[in-house]
């Protein structure tokens, strides 16, 4: 069996390498609950499902009397956390995609490469102080709606 190895190392390493991993991942989900989608709202959900179910099987598994080989009695327990660590990755790679998405398309932005007739002109939008280029959804829709009239006569 594979031991992990923690610097500080023994148990007390360990658990507070658990304690920092579910606790982490408890107030990363606090923190972005609010300003996320229905469906990243549901990925947080079932991120805070593992950290509750990770933490219930591991009280199971310390205060029930275990067998003499407590990786069986642990297994729930590190199965769950295995997943919680998987998702973890994922979502800091998707964390990182967004905002290397985000960083390129603001300096496309600010070099004059936006979409629509006045973002290259940098004019201001009809909104007032948002920049032309925040408003480029807007802008795409309404021609093709003109195009779809056009069209269609």
């Amino acid at each position: 069996m594979t031991e992990l190895m923690i610097p500080g190392g023994g148990p007390a390493g360990l658990g507070a390498a658990i304690a920092l991993l579910l606790g982490g991942n408890l107030a990363a989900v606090a923190a972005t609950y609010r300003r996320s989608t229905q469906r990243g709202r549901l990925f947080r959900e079932g991120v805070l499902l593992l950290v509750l179910m990770a933490s219930l099987a591991f009280a199971v598994g310390a205060l029930a009397h275990t067998p003499p080989d407590l990786s069986r009695a642990l297994y729930a327990y590190r199965a769950e956390i295995d997943l919680l660590v998987i998702a973890d990755a994922g979502w800091i790679a998707e964390t990182l995609v967004r905002r290397n998405r985000r960083a390129h398309s603001l300096a496309r932005v600010g070099a004059g490469e936006g979409t629509g007739p006045s973002a290259s002109a940098g004019a201001a939008s009809p909104e007032g102080s948002r920049p032309a280029s925040f408003c480029s959804a807007e802008w795409k829709s309404g021609s093709r709606s003109r195009r779809r009239a056009e069209s269609s006569r």
